[in-house]
């Protein structure tokens, strides 16, 4: 195809058309990903919906008035909350614990995490999500870091599937 082209142009222009349909791929960085790394970004942007979820849920747990509501005393909420999980007396608050233990695994694969999971590492992601201890300010701002890591794991995966190519036609 790229030599019809060529031809169409008087034969002289092979590598501007490469360059061309090289640009054109890379406008869709999907375009040029392998298979395992379109794996690797669809996984990473189903961590981000699980973070809506997980967002969502908890907000339902605050407005109960189960999360800590201000730093100090306010930190009972924090109790209460737990405890209701625990006992299941709120069923907000027993869905959001279990769908954060459940779906652990997922976000660590989602910021980046390869091979094996640890304990270890599955206790570093969940120190990212928010507990009941959180106050609403330390809950959001824990939700904005996961998401932008996992923006960023998406961003570098798309990035280095382009290989930083630019398009190098002058005239």
């Amino acid at each position: 195809m790229m030599q019809v082209l060529d031809l169409a142009q008087g034969g002289k222009n092979i590598s501007k058309l490469e360059a061309i349909k090289k640009a054109i791929q890379t406008m869709s960085p999907e375009g040029t990903m392998s298979a395992a790394d379109k794996a690797v970004v669809n996984q990473a942007k189903q961590g981000l919906n699980l973070v809506d979820v997980l967002e969502n849920q908890y907000s339902k747990v605050q407005q109960e008035g189960l999360t800590a509501g201000s730093p100090g005393l306010g930190i009972l909420g924090g109790v209460r909350g737990s405890a209701a999980a625990l006992s299941q007396t709120s069923p907000n608050a027993a869905a959001y614990e279990n769908t954060k233990q459940a779906f652990l695994s997922k976000l660590a694969r989602a910021s980046g995490e390869k091979g094996v999971l640890t304990d270890q590492d599955i206790k570093r992601i969940e120190k990212t999500i928010p507990s009941f201890y959180d106050t609403p300010d330390t809950a959001a701002a824990k939700l904005a870091i996961v998401r932008q890591i996992i923006g960023d794991a998406i961003t570098a995966k798309t990035q280095s599937s382009q290989g930083g190519y630019e398009l190098p036609i002058t005239e």
